[in-house]
């Protein structure tokens, strides 16, 4: 019997799809003939019947459905999916007895649920990538694909419906399971269909009314099955969130499917804010009845504090149909950011509903406190994941997580200046971006979370003005307001203050860097904000660079110096290359040979230090602005990188260090190439016994004055050694050790601010930049005895010795002690 069964199937399927007309009559009647035979087999009462032919039945007729659902013959399709679901709603039924996991009787406990997965799943196959067997006269791509579409989403009702419907009564023991199997076949119908799409095609800001407003183009039955399913999925414990222990009792694929339909759950499911109590119980209450003690109210608030947790000292919502709905929302919400695929960088991040759903409510609702308590544990589910992500292979696309990382925190910075009139909101934001920044201290020089910081500025002046105080806010004055203590919000400013301060005492020159990046940027929006403000931040940066641990030994210059450099040879490489094409057209390649045969040349003839300077920051100019990767850029890269080493000293070494933070932050692809020839070149120092690798010094002499350092050596930058010949004339040693010692000095500071910024960093240049790091660290220490024992030394040996850490992960290595 299932060998016929199956027969019939494949026969019917290969028929149609190899019929040149859809509608053929003969085609017409195989699948009625097809379609009887499979309903009367499954319609039987001969409980003799096997459950093996009960399941292979179900299963042919769901692979029928996804022929006739494709081809958008609906008389079948109706037919099968009218019939898959009857069968599952008769759990007393023969079928029913075989097929479902609530039955004692069940040869094949969830077949029919795999049935009706494997409907949706080829239909969804079908919706996203349609083949035709035949070349000769295939159907209309687009008409067929929204035919398709269309029963897709036809579907996805039946199956909601199902779903609740299933649910109607309370259930117990294997019953549970039944519910359960429901979900991989709605979830297959939703990964298509995700909320920012369903909701129509306007682009919605994630601090605007507009996302609970776009929620109306919704169904309204629609939004009523998904609230249903979150409320069954968090009594019945689908969901696995809460504290009821680390175990999930059912298959993960059921967590997995909710995760994807909580990602296309529309907006609406969780209310846009005028949800009346009265509404509530019009709504859950008749389904709330009928499910008993179990959702009861006191029952459902005891499930809603175990699923917030920390929640205990919350009142408890005034109803059973309030408690459901406040449990909906932290159970869409919970899940969406424990199990759902991470976010893609343009969507939404989790956190943005519900922070715009507290600004519609306001202070006053009686659901605020439940929502902030949501938010947090909400944004700390979220971060844990996140974090947990970034040093472990889990993630597919590693690149994904940053943007994440950065995206929540410019939600939260939206919300700083309480625009919606919601003070407690307000402080709420302040509240999870402090423990953001502690969890990401990467966010310190993330450009998109700055940029969001100034537009929020130009917000917060904005305000000020409305309300009759000075629209130009210097630093001096909020520095002035903030020592009074006067009670004049300026979020923005006291998060820019933050950000800056902090940024610039752990990485100063990564922090100027990234902030003259971003007054160059003309078509940002935050540009007028960064360019109005430029002599504060840039204040601010000067003041703050002095607390980083090496600023005692770094030859820097101030932030309006460099920024004044940066545009200087940035309009010396502009001019050379317009000057150029007007006289004789040449290619990208072209000029940057001759800038590199240029500054090649100045290396290997030992310019004058004006010199090298010039054509060396040329260079750097000329590398940042070329569009294309070729050879000759890797040629300029090396020669940058490797000026140390062929002119060591502390005049090449500060220029060579300004340069490299230069192109870190305005040519990130080119960060990784880039530190792999500056660890080669420091590598090439070490092995040539060079600055603190020198260990020649006598210190006994030297403390009994029996030598000095200009006896040892006279100073300069430009005297000639041949000891160490390098690929470009003759390496440079400066012949006073302090002068070697402080280059040394120099570059380590410049490999702490590296690794203090990279080491959080969750991407593929994070992961590349600790393996090169660490191959230098073993490579430079693996010789207890090979660093200088000049006192100069000290200064540079012991930062350089504290590296040396065997406890993972490795961003522990380098800090600063």
């Amino acid at each position: 019997m299932q060998a016929v069964l199956l027969s019939v199937g494949r026969l019917c399927c290969m028929t149609d799809a190899g019929s040149s007309h859809r509608h053929s009559a003969a085609s017409e009647e195989l699948t009625r003939m097809a379609v009887t035979l499979l309903l009367d087999t499954l319609g039987s009462e001969d409980a003799s019947g096997l459950s093996q032919v009960d399941a292979c039945a179900v299963y042919t007729l769901a692979c029928l459905g996804v022929t006739y659902g494709m081809q958008d013959r609906r008389w079948a399709y109706d037919q099968v999916a009218d019939a898959l679901c009857k069968l599952y709603k008769g759990v007393q039924g023969r079928v029913g007895q075989h097929l479902l996991h609530g039955s004692p009787r069940a040869g094949c406990p969830g077949a029919l649920a795999d049935a009706l997965f494997a409907l949706a799943q080829g239909l969804n196959a079908a919706h996203t990538d349609i083949r035709y067997p035949l070349p000769a006269q295939p159907p209309q791509p687009q008409a067929l694909l929204e035919s398709s579409g269309k029963v897709e989403q036809d579907l996805q009702m039946r199956l909601l419906g199902l779903f609740v419907d299933f649910a109607l009564n309370p259930l117990e023991g294997k019953q549970i399971w039944d519910l359960g199997a429901l979900l991989p076949a709605i979830a297959a119908l939703s990964q298509d269909l995700p909320a920012h799409q369903a909701v129509g095609k306007r682009k919605i800001h994630s601090n605007s009314f507009d996302i609970l407003q776009v929620s109306q183009e919704d169904d309204a039955n629609r939004i009523k099955m998904f609230r249903l399913l979150w409320l069954y999925a968090a009594l019945y414990d689908l969901t696995g969130i809460g504290a009821r222990g680390p175990k999930y009792p059912f298959p993960e694929a059921w967590r997995l499917g909710l995760g994807q339909i909580a990602l296309a759950s529309p907006f609406a499911v969780v209310g846009g804010g005028s949800e009346t109590t009265e509404k509530l119980e019009a709504e859950f209450g008749e389904r709330l009845l009928r499910l008993g003690p179990k959702a009861a109210a006191q029952t459902l608030a005891a499930l809603l504090t175990e699923t917030v947790s920390g929640s205990t000292s919350l009142t408890h919502p005034s109803s059973a149909a309030r408690a459901a709905h406040v449990l909906i929302i932290a159970a869409l919400n919970l899940v969406k950011v424990e199990v759902a695929p991470l976010p893609r960088p343009q969507d939404l991040p989790p956190v943005a509903l519900l922070l715009a759903q507290q600004q519609v409510l306001g202070a006053a609702s009686t659901d605020g406190p439940w929502l902030q308590a949501i938010t947090e544990r909400v944004m700390t589910v979220y971060c844990e994941r996140l974090c947990g992500y970034a040093w472990s292979s889990q993630v597919d696309d590693i690149s994904r997580i940053t943007p994440c990382i950065d995206n929540l925190a410019k939600v939260l910075v939206e919300n700083l200046t309480g625009r919606s009139g919601n003070p407690e909101l307000a402080s709420l934001a302040d509240r999870l971006l402090h423990s953001m920044l502690a969890r990401f201290p990467q966010l310190l020089w993330s450009a998109p979370v700055i940029q969001a910081l100034l537009l929020e500025l130009q917000r917060e002046e904005g305000a000020l003005y409305l309300t009759g105080a000075k629209p130009r806010l210097t630093l001096a004055r909020v520095l002035r307001i903030r020592k009074k203590k006067k009670q004049v919000p300026l979020p923005a400013w006291t998060w820019l203050i933050k950000v800056v301060q902090e940024g610039a005492a752990l990485a100063p020159a990564w922090t100027e860097a990234l902030f003259h990046e971003l007054l160059d940027q003309e078509t940002s929006p935050a540009s007028g904000a960064a360019l109005r403000h430029a002599a504060d931040i840039m204040s601010l940066y000067d003041s703050a660079k002095t607390r980083h641990c090496m600023a005692g030994m770094q030859h820097s210059i101030s932030g309006v110096q460099a920024l004044n450099r940066k545009a200087r040879y940035r309009g010396i490489v502009a001019g050379f290359q317009s000057l150029g094409e007007a006289q004789a057209p040449l290619s990208a390649v072209g000029g940057l040979a001759q800038i590199a045969a240029s500054l090649q040349e100045a290396i290997a003839s030992h310019a004058p230090a004006k010199t090298l300077q010039n054509r060396y920051l040329q260079a750097t100019a000329a590398l940042i602005q070329s569009s294309s990767s070729n050879s000759m850029q890797l040629k300029l890269l090396h020669l940058i990188a490797w000026l140390p080493a062929h002119r060591f000293g502390t005049f090449s070494m500060s220029l060579a260090v300004f340069a490299w933070h230069w192109i870190c932050a305005e040519s990130p692809q080119l960060q990784v190439a880039l530190i792999a020839e500056i660890v080669q070149a420091w590598l090439y120092t070490a092995d040539n016994r060079m600055g603190i690798f020198e260990c020649d010094f006598d210190a006994k002499l030297f403390m009994e004055g029996t030598v000095t350092d200009v006896e040892e050596a006279t100073h300069g930058d430009d005297a000639v050694s041949s000891a160490s010949p390098a690929p470009y004339g003759d390496t440079v040693v400066p012949l006073s050790p302090v002068d070697a010692i402080t280059a040394h000095h120099i570059w380590v500071g410049f490999f702490l601010q590296t690794w203090q910024v990279m080491s959080y960093g969750a991407s593929a240049e994070s992961a590349a930049t600790t393996a090169l790091f660490t191959r230098m660290l073993q490579h430079s220490l693996k010789d207890s005895n090979g660093l200088s024992q000049h006192p100069a030394a000290t200064g540079t040996a012991l930062p350089t010795c504290l590296t040396k850490s065997p406890v993972p992960p490795l961003k522990t290595l380098m800090q600063p002690h």
